[in-house]
């Protein structure tokens, strides 16, 4: 009688668990735990929220730097343009130059500027409504 396998399980018998759920939930609470923190000090809150995510972004590109060069579990690309989206462009470019990470990928490049251009965008017009 053949067996078959539940793909949900690995043979250890531990349940699967998807990167993109992991790393994003991860990237959720401790973008939040920072922007708790920085609101705590009376920032502002979509600096807060920018400086927040960008250091979380940042923080992702080292790991995954990290993961790379061990040959391990790395972090999803999509993850890494998720965060990047989400207003962590800065991190990320930062990720790219200091870590010279992700620099051959032209995808990464396009994500990071348009991101960033945006957010710019955004910045620009809550300072302009908020002054």
């Amino acid at each position: 009688m053949k067996q078959t396998r539940n793909n949900n399980y690995s043979r250890s018998g531990q349940r699967y668990r998807s990167p993109y759920k992991t790393y994003s939930a991860l990237a959720v609470v401790l973008a939040l735990i920072l922007v708790a923190g920085l609101g705590f000090l009376k920032s502002p809150p979509y600096l807060a929220y920018l400086t927040g995510i960008n250091i979380v972004t940042f923080a992702f590109y080292a790991f995954d730097k990290i993961q790379a060069k061990r040959s391990a579990g790395r972090v999803p690309e999509l993850v890494l343009h998720l965060l990047a989206v989400a207003g962590g462009a800065i991190g990320g470019l930062a990720g790219q130059w200091l870590l010279r990470h992700k620099i051959r990928k032209p995808v990464f490049h396009i994500v990071l500027w348009v991101s960033l251009l945006a957010h710019l965008a955004i910045f620009a017009l809550f300072h302009q409504v908020l002054l």
